[in-house]
C-alpha cells in the first residue's frame, strides 16, 4: 500500500511539473491539454476522452515540430530519402542499459539472460561503454545526456532509430521477456513491431527491419537531432509515437509497410500482472499462444515466492533464464 501511495505522489508531482513547464514554455492550452492526457492515462475516470486529448496535443506538437525543425520537414514533403532499402546482411537484435548489464536490476538481468537463450549470439548488448562501437552523435546530444537535458529513456529512443536506419535488425527493450526466439518472417519485413489491429500499429519498445536505410527511421533520427540540437526539454514524453502517427499518415511506403504486417503478439501486456502470482504453467501456455515477447517493468519489486513458499511466475523466469529446469528446481 505504501508503494502504491509513493508512486501516486510521483506521478502527480510530475504531471503537476510538467503542466507548469508546459504552460510557460508552449502555451496554457496545451497545457491543459497534456495534463488532461496524463490524467486519463493514469487515473482511468475519464477514459472515453483519452483519444480526443491525445490528438489535441498531437496536432500541437507537429505543428511545433514543423516551425522548429525545418529542415527535417523539407526532407519528408520534398521526399528527400531513399525509397529503396537494402536487406540486411546479418539481423542483429539489440538491447540497451547504459549502466551495463552487471549493474542491472533484477527483472532485465532475467530478461537478457532468456534473450541470450532464445536468440544467441544475434544479440547486441549496448551500454555508456561500447555504444561509440556502433554509433557516433554530435557532441550537443553527448552534452546533453552527460547534463541530463536528455534522460536516458529519451537518449534510448535515438539510439533506438539510429541503430536501425544504420543496421536494420531488431530493438528490444531490457524489460522485455521473451518465450521464444522472434519468429524467423519477423527478418524480412520493412516495418515490425507489435500490432493488435489497424489501430494499434506499433510499439517503441519493440520494433525493427529487415533493411537498413528506412525510411521510418532514417526520418526519424533527423528529426530527434535536429529537435536536440535546439531545444533542451522534449516536448512530449511520447514523442516517438508522434512522429510514427505522422509518418504514417504523411508518407505512403510507411502507411503501406505498417498496413501489410500482420497482427502479433496480442497478449504482450498479460504476463506482468501474473508475475507475482503463483506459477502455473497453463496460463503461461494459453498467455504464450500468439505471444512471444511481454513488455514488463523493473520499477515495480516482484518476489520469487509467495508468503508460504510456492514459486511465483517470476521465480519461474528466474530459474528458466538461469537453465534450470522444473524438475531441477525442486
Amino acid at each position: 500500500m505504501k508503494f502504491k501511495s509513493k508512486k501516486f505522489f510521483q506521478r502527480s508531482c510530475q504531471i503537476l511539473k510538467e503542466f507548469v513547464y508546459d504552460f510557460f514554455h508552449y502555451s496554457l492550452v496545451y497545457a491543459i491539454d497534456s495534463l488532461c492526457w496524463w490524467l486519463c492515462y493514469y487515473y482511468r475516470p475519464w477514459g472515453k476522452t483519452y483519444f480526443s486529448f491525445w490528438r489535441r496535443k498531437h496536432s500541437f506538437i507537429i505543428s511545433y515540430l514543423k516551425r522548429n525543425c525545418p529542415a527535417s520537414w523539407r526532407c519528408i514533403e520534398e521526399k528527400q530519402y531513399t525509397e529503396t532499402q537494402v536487406p540486411v546482411s546479418e539481423f542483429r537484435i539489440w538491447v540497451f542499459w547504459w549502466q551495463g548489464m552487471e549493474n542491472a536490476p533484477d527483472l532485465v538481468k532475467i530478461c537478457y539472460r532468456q534473450l541470450c537463450q532464445n536468440c544467441g549470439d544475434k544479440v547486441v548488448l549496448l551500454t555508456r561503454d561500447n555504444l561509440k562501437n556502433y554509433l557516433s552523435f554530435p557532441d550537443y546530444i553527448h552534452e546533453k545526456v552527460s547534463s541530463k537535458k536528455i534522460s536516458l529513456t529519451h537518449f534510448s529512443d535515438i539510439i533506438r532509430v539510429s541503430l536501425l536506419a544504420q543496421y536494420g535488425g531488431l530493438w528490444i527493450d531490457a524489460t522485455c521477456w521473451t518465450s521464444s526466439a522472434p519468429p524467423e518472417w519477423i527478418y524480412h519485413q520493412p516495418f515490425y513491431s507489435c500490432k493488435i489491429n489497424d489501430d494499434s500499429l506499433w510499439r517503441g519498445w519493440l520494433m525493427g527491419t529487415g533493411f537498413s536505410d528506412h525510411p521510418v527511421f532514417v526520418l526519424i533520427k533527423m528529426i530527434f537531432l535536429e529537435y536536440w540540437e535546439k531545444n533542451d526539454h522534449l516536448i512530449d514524453y511520447l514523442l516517438l509515437d508522434h512522429l510514427l502517427k505522422y509518418l504514417f499518415d504523411n508518407v505512403p511506403q510507411i502507411h503501406k509497410d505498417m498496413l501489410e504486417l500482420r497482427v502479433n503478439n496480442s497478449n504482450r501486456s498479460e504476463l506482468y500482472n501474473y508475475l507475482p502470482q503463483i506459477w502455473n504453467p497453463g496460463i503461461y501456455e494459453r498467455i504464450c499462444a500468439d505471444t512471444w515477447c511481454f513488455k514488463l517493468s523493473w520499477k515495480t519489486p516482484f518476489a520469487k515466492k509467495t508468503a508460504d513458499g510456492k514459486k511465483t511466475f517470476f521465480g519461474w523466469m528466474d530459474e528458466t533464464s538461469r537453465g534450470i529446469k522444473e524438475n531441477e528446481a525442486n
